[in-house]
């Protein structure tokens, strides 16, 4: 299907001609936007045009219809990657994705693989966002494989790749891939691009039996982050705050997170917001201040739910289930990681930090836990939806709330 403008720009149509063609019943509208064919009609007209004479030329407006598109939400996505707007912008392109689909197939036919760069590389915050995960990676590796020259279109589907690998369980390229971005950003004198390949880097090599090495990256892209006035800075602090927090300095890991909760609230970043919370939470169990978890994880847990993103969802009920276990909870936390393990494999990524705590969980669940019990708990998680684990998570959490409150007086 495909919106009036699209269908202007590409068709050179008017509103009077698909009105034409709806009264003829040859096209549809749908919700009074979107205009569509029957199959059967669709096929009928695809025979038509290819003894046009005209396919090839149709085709090639059509790619450059989406790959415009592409770019223009470029910006947008970016915002929506740290929470700062461009929701619309997402829902936009899922609605095309077809239409980015057929486009960037057709570009790769044309053989332009630098122009097939920088569109995958656009599109990244899209299918990282809105969890097309293997996707993401296949097209991006395509896209690289197909054009190795030193560019600014190279330098960021670099980075988009080295995101894609790590979530999905590839740390060796990701490295690879980050570090390659690293040198490329440096040559160019891209300040922005190195800040973003250094924040890659760093947080690769932060999962890794290398994190002494991470430390200093993430120091360095805070700083180009700061210098440039961009706000994926709290992306960078965040990383470095992790890091601390893996390394069970939370001397460290507590201001900075503090830090980016109050540069968030001021921004009115929502995601952010949330991150800093669940991380507080984390500090706060290992500090063994318990119900001071629980209460950080009930503010934060709605706005993941508001903002619909399963990937970071299913890295809350991680920590939930942490907290609960910590409160005694165990049955709880067995069925939210049943959850997140069946939306991780569902959508095909997971971050390495989440499996590693999440085994810690799950250890001290079955130590506590006969077998059936925990047999139990497991398959009633994994029976549950994102929502509903939602819904379990903060009805648990106030119950424990209560009930350490009370046996801590």
């Amino acid at each position: 299907g495909c919106t009036l403008e699209a269908a202007e720009d590409v068709c050179e149509a008017d509103l009077d001609v698909l009105q034409s063609l709806v009264d003829k019943s040859l096209v549809r509208v749908r919700e009074g936007e979107r205009f569509w064919m029957l199959e059967t009609v669709r096929e009928y007209a695809a025979e038509h045009l290819e003894s046009s004479g005209e396919a090839e030329e149709l085709r090639s407006r059509h790619a450059g219809h989406f790959l415009a598109l592409a770019e223009e939400a470029d910006p947008h996505l970016r915002k929506a990657a740290l929470g700062g707007g461009g929701d619309e912008w997402l829902e936009r392109l899922e609605r095309e994705h077809d239409n980015v689909r057929a486009a960037l197939d057709r570009l790769q036919g044309t053989g332009d693989t630098q122009v097939v760069l920088a569109m995958a590389a656009a599109l990244a915050e899209f299918w990282y966002l809105k969890d097309h995960f293997a996707e993401g990676r296949r097209r991006l590796e395509g896209a690289l494989a197909s054009d190795e020259r030193p560019t600014a279109a190279l330098a960021k589907a670099l980075v988009g790749a080295a995101d894609f690998a790590a979530v999905t369980g590839d740390a060796a390229t990701s490295r690879s891939r980050a570090e390659h971005a690293l040198a490329l950003n440096r040559a160019l004198a891209d300040t922005r691009g190195t800040a973003d390949a250094l924040w890659r880097l760093g947080g690769v090599l932060a999962e890794s039996e290398d994190k002494a090495a991470a430390e200093p990256l993430l120091r360095e892209s805070v700083a180009l982050f700061s210098e440039v006035g961009d706000d994926s800075v709290l992306g960078a602090m965040r990383t470095l705050a992790h890091v601390y927090l893996q390394r069970d300095d939370r001397e460290h890991a507590r201001p900075l997170y503090e830090e980016i909760l109050s540069r968030a609230r001021a921004l009115h970043n929502e995601l952010y917001e949330a991150i800093a919370l669940g991380a507080l939470a984390m500090v706060a169990v290992e500090d063994g201040r318990v119900t001071d978890a629980l209460s950080l994880l009930k503010q934060n847990m709605p706005i993941y739910r508001r903002l619909g993103n399963t990937f970071l969802l299913t890295e809350n009920f991680c920590r939930t289930a942490y907290a609960l276990a910590a409160a005694g909870d165990l049955v709880t936390s067995v069925r939210l990681i049943a959850c997140c393990d069946a939306v991780s494999e569902e959508i095909g990524a997971s971050q390495p930090w989440v499996a590693k705590q999440n085994a810690e969980t799950l250890a001290r669940a079955r130590e506590q836990l006969d077998e059936a019990r925990f047999a139990e708990a497991w398959d009633e998680g994994k029976r549950l939806t994102a929502d509903e684990t939602v819904d379990l998570a903060l009805e648990s959490l106030e119950i424990a709330a209560s009930i350490h409150v009370q046996t801590t007086k």
